[in-house]
């Protein structure tokens, strides 16, 4: 079956959004706090090093051809479904609270600071479950466009704030070991992408790696940016150093109505990426049609009662968890060929 270039983008796009998406509040944190200054450079190592799972995805897609990573357990692995079914559908749920959690923070602290978390959480949901609950199409369509968005929104950020740019601040270059926080972008940024694979393995177009490259890239130079900007340290004062920074850059540059256009595209990523995982725990089991929303909204304020520590916890403990996801699909590679060879 031959694709239009409308799919095609919509996978680009998808791939693009699902890798950036927790970069925020997540990645971006633990890296700033840990790798300092050398952070850009972290983070592109860590993404060189997991290619390979994005290489293992699209080549798993292949194995599927016309059926998702559902209907491909249910058909191959019909004892064992049900059980790694929901191991995966639990990793992308949690995955997603957290997001959700960042989400919300982000919203309240910018735009809704005197509205409880809990109200600013039930107003978040009500846009990603309506996309969550769209059919293919129009989630396709809606997620090409939302790409157009912000990209547009990252180009106007990039001819701004280059020119501001001071390398002093990027120095000393081997202060930290690049390689002790190389696991967030390949834990956090990478392997979620595995959620792509609830489409057809034939919709699974090269777009999804360029997507991949695509995000990297753009990350990296956000990066970059930041930190050439103003210096780690100030960064470190900000709970989302990312769209702060944009913001102080801005000042005396543009109009102060522009500057809060920045966080859109934040928020355009983690929407995408939490209704992704939203439709595929929908494909994973029944029932998280119903409950799946709900539980959102109380797992991120739970998470928003408890202290910084405690957050922080989960996420050194669940980046391990997310492993799981190419460990799997590896195995049921090899399952499949050995069944194929016998």
């Amino acid at each position: 079956m031959k694709l239009t270039m409308k799919n095609k983008l919509s996978i680009f796009a998808l791939s693009f959004f699902v890798f950036r998406a927790s970069f925020i509040g997540i990645t971006s944190h633990f890296l700033l706090n840990n790798s300092k200054q050398n952070s850009w450079i972290t983070f592109l190592i860590g993404s060189i090093l997991s290619f390979p799972i994005v290489l293992l995805y699209y080549y798993s897609s292949k194995k599927f051809k016309n059926l998702n990573i559902n209907e491909y357990l249910k058909k191959n692995l019909p004892l064992s479904k049900k059980i790694i079914n929901l191991l995966i559908t639990l990793i992308i749920f949690f995955m997603i609270s957290i997001n959700f959690y960042n989400l919300v923070s982000l919203v309240s602290l910018q735009y809704l600071y005197k509205t409880p978390k809990l109200v600013t959480s039930l107003i978040m949901i009500l846009p990603i479950y309506y996309l969550s609950r769209s059919t293919s199409n129009t989630f396709k369509n809606t997620i090409v466009l939302l790409f157009y968005i912000n990209f547009f929104l990252i180009i106007l950020a990039a001819i701004g704030l280059i020119p501001k740019i001071n390398t002093a601040n990027l120095y000393p270059l081997n202060e930290y070991n690049y390689f002790n926080n190389i696991t967030y972008p390949i834990c956090f940024n990478t392997i979620p992408l595995i959620m792509i694979l609830i489409f057809p393995g034939q919709d699974i177009t090269k777009e999804y790696i360029y997507g991949y490259v695509v995000a990297t890239a753009s990350i990296v130079i956000s990066l970059f940016i930041m930190i050439s900007l103003h210096g780690i340290d100030l960064l470190l004062l900000f709970k989302y150093p990312d769209f702060f920074v944009l913001k102080l850059a801005y000042d005396g540059f543009i109009n102060i109505r522009l500057q809060n256009i920045f966080g859109i595209q934040y928020i355009i990523d983690l929407i995408v990426f939490i209704s992704l995982g939203l439709k595929f725990s929908y494909r994973g089991t029944k029932k998280a049609n119903l409950f799946s929303p709900l539980l959102l909204v109380l797992i991120s304020y739970i998470i928003n009662i408890y202290n910084i520590e405690i957050y922080n916890k989960i996420i050194n403990i669940f980046k391990y968890v997310l492993l799981l996801l190419p460990i799997t699909i590896t195995f049921l590679l090899i399952k499949k060929e050995k069944t194929n060879f016998l």
